[in-house]
């Protein structure tokens, strides 16, 4: 690359990751972003993204790969290949399919007059039941798919310190596990995940029924409704469950290269991670401070799969390693049952009523499923469309379907789900597949726990329906694409 364009690259690098350290702070505590002034300042900087990323790629189209990307020097091997060529294509045929529903839409809704408009539509292509909506889906899933290439794009650029420590791998092999990067990356999102976690416990104890003190919801307005910045409380402890294992493979990891740079125990640069394991306290304890029963349940879960995880990577270490391992997990679960079983106790008493309610309105979006089976009703439609199936005027009118899968079939159909599910497993798998900047096998294993917690979620509640769950949610996936398996 000549000069002007090595510049020109590195200036449009950092002003990426400047983007996205703000997208990662700002998002959930601007309430979870869920209200419009907040989608489009989410939008905006996923769209700057996307240019910076587009930017980037012709910088580099044609000529030798910038010093700072090593990665890229080398060919792909051909798996990698395979599943960045698949993950493109998949990117595209979403879009593809939000468009085409929205171009070719089957009605369009009027909210005042609560009717719908039939127009001319081609039945054999994706199309909506409200055009509306589905333009504005759209809006926000171009933005996420910027922010995810744009994310890995990023990743996939090595600091001054991984290219040192490369130059140096004949004295410290094997000993950076986990990119600079990436760790700044978790670091920030982990520490404000805590910080998030710590104010909504202030605020639960005061008693307010206003998110950060300043803003009066106009649904779920009892105190106990609301947590930190989230309108609703599942919605924190989704937020808190897809942080705190990450943060702990990031520790994990981190732990592991501490012991082979400064093998000497009394180098006080070895214990200097620990610090760590103190955002993850807050929000294993803040997740159960929600109050969530779904949240409670999840976390339990993820703590199991996490102690399972670590077991298995310390089982030819020393009794002592794993009686830690057992220590620290029970801390973790005393810490959460302590501080937020009082009130999570109450509401575990009525966990069924609340499922029976559920139940009911899942059988009216079945129906809804079974007479739209390939294209769905359209993405962003379901919230309008719904009250055409209700058995009468009565019957609860849900705007989420508290139950992400569900409400994914009957807005996608069943073509829009599968390359959805599609694009999910090969954002997990591509870590088999070398070619990327390597991370410990621990921390990728971790990452998926926070990936399995809110898919949990989502089938008994709406996280993907929230903008700020659903950027960190493509963030992790984002992550796990962006990485590869470390040869062994």
């Amino acid at each position: 690359m000549t000069l002007r364009a090595l510049l020109a690259h590195r200036r449009c690098d950092r002003i990426s990751g400047f983007l996205i350290f703000f997208l990662v702070v700002f998002a959930p505590w601007a309430f979870g972003s869920v209200r419009p002034g907040a989608i489009w300042t989410v939008n905006v900087v996923c769209y700057l993204l996307g240019g910076l990323w587009v930017a980037k790629w012709l910088l580099r189209a044609g000529r030798e790969s910038p010093p700072d990307r090593p990665s890229c020097a080398a060919g792909k091997p051909l798996l990698a290949r395979l599943a960045d060529g698949l993950m493109v294509a998949l990117t595209a045929g979403l879009l593809g399919f939000c468009f085409f529903s929205a171009l070719n839409a089957r009605a369009v809704y009027q909210p005042f007059e609560m009717v719908f408009d039939y127009r001319d539509y081609i039945a054999w292509l994706p199309h909506s039941y409200d055009r509306a909506n589905t333009w504005d889906a759209l809006t926000r899933y171009v933005a996420l798919a910027c922010f995810f290439w744009s994310l890995r794009d990023w990743l996939a650029g090595a600091d001054a310190e991984d290219t040192r420590s490369e130059r140096e791998s004949d004295r410290h092999a094997g000993v950076t596990l986990v990119p600079r990067r990436l760790k700044n990356l978790v670091t920030v999102a982990g520490v404000n995940g805590a910080l998030i976690a710590v104010e909504g416990i202030v605020q639960r104890v005061s008693g307010t029924p206003k998110p950060l003190w300043l803003l009066e919801m106009s649904v779920n307005r009892d105190a106990l409704a609301q947590f930190g910045p989230f309108g609703y409380r599942s919605n924190a402890a989704q937020f808190f469950n897809l942080l705190w294992p990450v943060l702990l493979g990031l520790w994990w990891t981190l732990a592991r290269e501490a012991r082979r740079r400064f093998p000497s125990r009394t180098d006080p640069r070895r214990h200097r991670h620990h610090w760590l394991l103190l955002p993850v306290a807050a929000m294993v304890v803040g997740a159960f401070f929600t109050s969530s029963r779904g949240g409670a349940f999840v976390t339990l879960g993820c703590l199991a799969l996490a102690a399972f995880v670590m077991f298995v990577g310390v089982r030819h270490r020393h009794a002592s390693v794993k009686f830690g391992v057992m220590l620290l997990f029970g801390t973790l679960l005393c810490l959460g049952l302590y501080f937020g079983w009082d009130q999570l106790g109450e509401r575990l008493s009525d966990t069924r009523g609340g499922l029976v309610t559920r139940e009911a309105i899942y059988d009216t979006a079945r129906q809804m499923a079974r007479e739209h089976p390939w294209f769905g009703v359209g993405p962003g439609a379901f919230e309008y469309v719904f009250q055409l199936y209700r058995s009468s005027p009565d019957e609860y009118w849900p705007r989420q379907l508290h139950n992400d899968w569900l409400e994914t079939l009957v807005t996608f159909g069943w073509s829009g789900s599968l390359m959805l599910l599609l694009a999910m497993f090969v954002a997990v798998t591509r870590w088999i597949a070398p070619g990327n900047p390597s991370v410990d096998w621990r921390f990728a294993a971790l990452t998926c726990v926070s990936i399995v917690g809110v898919l949990v979620h989502a089938r008994f509640d709406y996280p993907m329906q929230v903008y700020s769950v659903l950027l960190l949610t493509m963030m992790l996936f984002s992550i796990l694409f962006s990485v590869s398996r470390r040869a062994s």
